[in-house]
């Protein structure tokens, strides 16, 4: 089983990506779900009914998200756990501006804490990770993890 490491290290890989809603293939297009989904098939892991987390899965979303359908999404797929126990290797939600309509996966800086890896439509468009400052940590709105992950 891959380790909270293996999901870090393999969601790096993402890093500089370009952002395109719906993208799904490293180093050529990406949005934030696709970080999420793309690092799960490739790491092999299951959803919490024991289905493999694939990168064609959950299209059906806007290239603005209404509501909660991304959050929904991970409520219904992964593990919810308490936002003040974040690891690396776990997934966020976010609200951007109002809704939590974006994902992030934590990481780990050394000498700086945690970290977010997430693609979007914003800053520089691509794939990045940055320290996770109290700017972020307050539009946290659901914390997960990947089933059968340590």
């Amino acid at each position: 089983m891959p380790t909270r490491s293996d999901i870090v290290s393999k969601a790096r890989e993402y890093l500089g990506t370009p952002f395109l809603h719906q993208g799904r293939v490293k180093g050529k297009a990406l949005d934030c779900v696709g970080l999420i989904l793309c690092v799960a098939e490739e790491l092999g892991l299951n959803d919490v009914d024991g289905n493999l987390l694939l990168r064609t899965s959950y299209v059906d979303y806007s290239p603005q998200p209404a509501g909660r359908y991304v959050h929904d999404q991970c409520r219904e797929r992964l593990q919810i756990k308490p936002i003040l126990n974040l690891l690396p290797g776990d997934v966020v939600t976010l609200r951007l501006p109002d809704n939590p309509t974006h994902t992030c996966i934590v990481g780990e800086i050394e000498g700086q804490g945690l970290s977010l890896i997430h693609c979007y439509n914003g800053g520089n468009n691509v794939c990045i990770e940055h320290r996770m400052d109290n700017r972020w940590q307050r539009r946290i709105v659901g914390a997960f993890c990947f089933p059968g992950v340590d």
